[in-house]
């Protein structure tokens, strides 16, 4: 039973995180990246901040870390 509350935690997170990249890709079509703020995509992620924190460092530390999961992504598919 243990085993199946961390596999919920850890699909609720990444469900959060997926969340909040596209958040952030749709805020990107409508604003400069420099000009979008945690409040605005917490507010659209209907998130707390610390939630947002608990998640990301940074708004920056989002964009590298959806970069990393793209990398990961093709590499995978290109195996």
């Amino acid at each position: 039973m243990h085993n199946k509350n961390l596999t919920k935690r850890k699909q609720q997170a990444l469900q959060t995180q997926n969340n909040i990249f596209l958040v952030f890709l749709n805020l990107t079509k409508k604003k400069e990246i420099k000009n979008i703020t945690i409040e605005d995509i917490c507010k659209k992620a209907n998130i707390s901040v610390g939630t947002f924190y608990h998640h990301f460092s940074s708004k920056e530390d989002i964009y590298q870390k959806l970069f990393q999961q793209i990398e990961e992504n093709l590499n995978v598919e290109l195996k």
